[in-house]
């Protein structure tokens, strides 16, 4: 069981990174099985939405992209490219797992102990809560876990 950390998906979608591409490939093959979270998702889908924007000409300028979306709305009812490569990702073998308050307070504990961002230490507590060791991430800053077992691309 390995768990996807959204650089993944984001290498495979909008770059084909190759390393990450065959994480796929193994996952709709069967020769791994995978496990993502919600809050994963969500920072996919973001990154996306924002990249379609540019991509589409709706932003000019890639790091003003979030404030552009924030005050054009409308906008956001013609980005849908974003949920066509996510939804064929989900389609497949990939387990989805929620997450819990707390797996939340656990994350605020590990996020000291590590020194990990918000989300990087509840994906941590995630895993730890559904029993998984193995992570694919580019994030070096798991390389200070331990306990994991980190697969970079």
């Amino acid at each position: 069981m390995v768990f996807l950390d959204a650089n993944i998906f984001l290498e495979h979608l909008l770059s084909s990174e190759p390393t990450c591409t065959t994480v796929f490939q193994r996952l709709r093959a069967g020769e791994i099985r995978g496990v993502t979270s919600v809050v994963v998702l969500a920072e996919v889908r973001h990154r996306l939405l924002l990249t379609e924007a540019v991509r589409r000409g709706y932003v000019t300028r890639p790091q003003r992209a979030l404030e552009v979306l924030r005050t054009r709305p409308d906008i956001l009812g013609r980005l849908w490219q974003c949920d066509e490569g996510l939804n064929m990702l989900l389609g497949g073998s990939l387990r989805v797992v929620s997450c819990t308050p707390t797996q939340f307070r656990t994350a605020q504990r590990l996020s000291l102990r590590y020194r990990l961002l918000t989300n990087d230490a509840l994906h941590l507590a995630t895993l730890r809560a559904h029993r998984v060791r193995h992570l694919a991430s580019a994030d070096r800053d798991f390389l200070r876990v331990r306990s994991l077992t980190l697969w970079r691309p």
